[in-house]
């Protein structure tokens, strides 16, 4: 339960977890003021703030160094995100400094149930009273937000430092780097990237963890973890600003604050894999309001349809049409796709966003109102960073794009067939581009938006919102990278605040793109689509393919380089927040292959699925049907990994052992049989598995018999949860094709091959009926127990339909 309450002298934010105290004090002129006194870890009952930090923040105003002393606590209020989540905003009043009159601090406390990660910012409101800046010390940023001491995880600790954004030429694609920091590397003056930190004492099992919500593209840094001093008995640690974070003399009014990026504090108990789950589980129900990046849609992306004209020489915008979509649209419906996503080509003008009435007559309308009865949602492709020539928007505000360190503004010609203009987002673009994404979720239908194209950019104008005319040529170009990457954030968070259907993907599929933890509270990352080219392997490309075909497209290669997303990121954040896509074609007969990888938590399908035969779009169908039904679960869970990718096997298991209900996906490079045993279950909530021979043993862990009779294949088996609890099947010899539920007292099973099965059936469910219209291809026996009766059921013919219901 969580609780936010004052008494006369404290401020108390906790959960059944963790208790954080703060003081609140008026007595003393010296010492008054409000500063944290205790991080409690109630499980454990162990503190973890070493003091009285007086100074948990510092800046520098007008040329001043301001700490957290010169503060007091003036008021605060709540806000309830959810039943799980709540939200102190504490505000802060100057104290005794003239210069500071009026001026106040807003303190943003986010605590979440059963979670022991608190979630932190700060904001500096001016005042109309005096005018205030904030100011460099020695030509850098003084923030340092926050300041705490630390109690000693004991003599022996290491910390992990996990930094997201390193660039991986080799398999083109980000991937994590996780580095190992000694108890020698944490002494003073150390610093750390992160953008998550975690610390372990090996000996107590004690540890901390720390993150911030930014982004970059290494070895750029903005944001660093310090520590600042190291004693026998304490750590003290910051966050702080290394470079962008505001520039010299930047004002701060009422109208215009400035505020820091959100930040995450939380002590735990346990190991480092223990640290990495909570921050998993943080990040999937805490970091973000926007609950629609979690459901575990399927989606479709006209990209590839659109690649396959262009391999033919022929303009990739071609099947950009209103027919050729429509056409797809049917396609996806049968397979059981939810949001349809156009690609690039589908707009009159880059910038304008609206539909070609060329090659789309009725706008959107055909389109939106086919989807609409079809159950699905529409998408769309943006590139946001980039206006054309020719816009609206480009002549009625010339002044949003960038300005280069020459005084040019970013021209490119024959983008996609259009001249066009990059701009900033640090400067009044950003709120441009959130009333015309607004007006594309009214006017179109759009509830998924598809971010292209959007780099890093070193804007050197002196008319945004990263330094005027006195402000240096580098600090404008470190500011307006730094304020880009916060502003994408704030544009995703806004819009889908607007609309809770909505999806910001960020396509992070080259390098130069802004990646970290914060894009993850307002959208997601669209992490890869076509894997390593040709040039990324040092191979000669086919010269009749045109210089960005990427290799071995529908066979089994593409698929490997997309499994290394979750396989690399699964352990820290959940896939379905990392978008890839497959093909569900079986053209060089790796459809299994391919599907399997798409319901890692990646969702993403593309192709020309028209090419598809009626068998093709059965099985695959047939596929996305089961995911679907174990697809809360499946979202919901860490993977637990064995093997790695290519290997033989190479198994992911996304099983909830609460709702007992999840998947297990294994591959393999050559044929072999595997008995893999899963994770314990609550074995009153299980009803089977689907696809696999399977045996539910008395601990609650089930046994899945692979058998690999092919090179290069996958195999899948779909946990199901009762509806019903106390009925299961504990044991098959053979795969199930299909179980229902059809009431508490009845049971349909279709075996997908001869086999046995064994069946717990409830007593209070009455004497079991086992009937078919083939009585003659099974058998059975019922053995009573005393609480459950036990069937013996064999089925002779694959395809049977059995009914299990009580006998009158």
């Amino acid at each position: 339960m969580i609780k936010v309450y004052r008494t006369q002298d404290r401020f108390v934010i906790e959960n059944d977890l963790i208790c954080f105290l703060w003081r609140i004090d008026s007595s003393s002129k010296e010492k008054g003021g409000f500063y944290p006194v205790s991080l409690f870890y109630k499980p454990t009952k162990e503190e973890f703030l070493d003091k009285e930090n007086f100074s948990w923040f510092l800046m520098c105003l007008n040329h001043r160094q301001v700490d957290s002393k010169n503060w007091r606590f003036c008021h605060y209020t709540t806000r309830t995100i959810s039943d799980e989540r709540e939200e102190a905003i504490i505000t802060l009043e100057e104290k005794r400094d003239t210069f500071l009159e009026g001026t106040n601090i807003k303190l943003f406390i986010q605590i979440i149930e059963n979670s022991p990660l608190l979630r932190l910012k700060l904001q500096i409101v001016g005042s109309s009273e005096n005018a205030l800046f904030l100011t460099r010390q020695e030509g850098k940023p003084c923030l340092k937000f926050p300041l705490l001491s630390f109690t000693s995880f004991g003599h022996n600790y290491i910390g992990r430092e996990i930094n997201l954004s390193q660039w991986d030429s080799t398999f083109h694609m980000y991937r994590p780097l996780q580095r190992i920091v000694s108890a020698d590397n944490l002494k003073k003056g150390s610093s750390f990237k992160g953008p998550l930190f975690i610390l372990c004492g090996s000996e107590r099992k004690k540890g901390l963890i720390l993150s911030y919500e930014h982004g970059s593209t290494d070895p750029e840094s903005f944001l660093e973890f310090f520590i600042q001093e190291k004693k026998k008995n304490t750590l003290q640690i910051s966050l702080e600003g290394k470079k962008g974070v505001y520039f010299h003399h930047q004002p701060v009014t009422k109208e215009r604050y400035f505020d820091t990026a959100w930040m995450e504090l939380g002590p735990y108990a346990g190991n480092l894999p223990g640290a990495k789950k909570i921050f998993w589980d943080f990040l999937y129900q805490g970091i973000g309001e926007n609950s629609a990046t979690r459901r575990p849609y399927i989606y479709y992306n006209t990209w590839s349809l659109q690649q396959a004209f262009r391999e033919k020489g022929k303009s990739p915008l071609l099947p950009i049409n209103e027919e050729r979509i429509l056409k797809e649209i049917e396609s996806c419906h049968e397979i059981g796709v939810d949001v349809f996503v156009i690609d690039v080509g589908w707009y009159d003008r880059c910038g304008d966003w609206q539909p070609n009435t060329q090659e789309f007559p009725s706008g959107f309308k055909r389109i939106k109102d086919r989807l609409d009865e079809l159950g699905m949602k529409l998408g769309v492709w943006m590139t946001p960073q980039q206006i054309a020539a020719n816009s609206r928007v480009y002549k009625e505000h010339p002044e949003f794009t960038v300005i280069t360190d020459q005084n040019d503004r970013i021209h490119r010609k024959d983008i996609w067939g259009e001249d066009v203009y990059t701009c900033c987002f640090a400067s009044p673009y950003a709120d441009w581009l959130i009333e015309k994404m607004k007006e594309m979720i009214d006017e179109y239908g759009v509830t998924y938006f598809k971010w292209d194209g959007v780099s890093i950019m070193n804007c050197a104008s002196d008319k945004h919102f990263h330094g005027g005319s006195k402000t240096s040529l580098q600090q404008r170009i470190e500011v307006g990278r730094y304020l880009q990457i916060k502003e994408m954030i704030r544009i995703a968070r806004e819009v889908s605040a607007y609309n809770p259907d909505v999806i910001v993907d960020f396509d992070i599929t080259e390098d130069n793109r802004a990646v970290g933890i914060g894009f993850l509270s307002g959208g997601r990352y669209f992490f890869m689509n076509h894997g390593p080219s040709y040039r990324d392997l040092g191979l000669h490309r086919p010269p009749t393919k045109p210089p960005a075909i990427y290799t071995n497209t529908y066979g089994p290669f593409r698929v490997r380089q997309m499994r290394r997303v979750p396989f690399y990121y699964g352990s820290i954040i959940p896939p379905i927040l990392l978008m890839a896509h497959c093909y569900p074609h079986n053209k060089e007969g790796f459809q299994e292959y391919n599907l399997h990888t798409s319901i890692l938590g990646l969702n993403g399908l593309w192709g020309d699925l028209s090419q598809m035969s009626n068998e093709e779009i059965k099985r695959a169908k047939k596929t996305i049907d089961l995911y679907k039904k174990v697809a809360d679960a499946v979202v919901s869970t860490r993977p637990k990994i064995t093997g790695f990718v290519g290997s033989s096997p190479e198994i992911y298991e996304f099983i909830d052992p609460k709702k007992s209900k999840g998947q297990v996906i294994a591959f393999s490079e050559k044929p072999l049989k595997k008995l893999y045993l899963t994770k314990k279950i609550d074995k009153k909530k299980f009803l089977c598995l689907i696809g696999q021979s399977y045996e539910l043993n008395s601990s609650g862990r089930t046994s899945i018999h692979f058998s690999f009779k092919q090179p290069v294949s996958s195999q899948a088996a779909f946990m199901m949860g009762a509806l019903y609890p106390k009925t299961r099947i504990i044991k098959s010899t053979s795969s199930l094709e299909e179980v229902e539920e059809i009431s508490s007292k009845k049971l349909r099973i279709v075996n997908g091959k001869p086999g046995q099965q064994t069946i717990i059936w409830a007593k209070e469910r009455g004497y079991p009926e086992v009937t078919t219209k083939d009585p003659q291809k099974i058998s059975y026996r019922v053995e009573e127990k005393e609480d459950f009766y036990l069937i013996y059921l064999e089925v002779k013919d694959k395809g049977i339909q059995i009914i299990i219901k009580n006998k009158r």
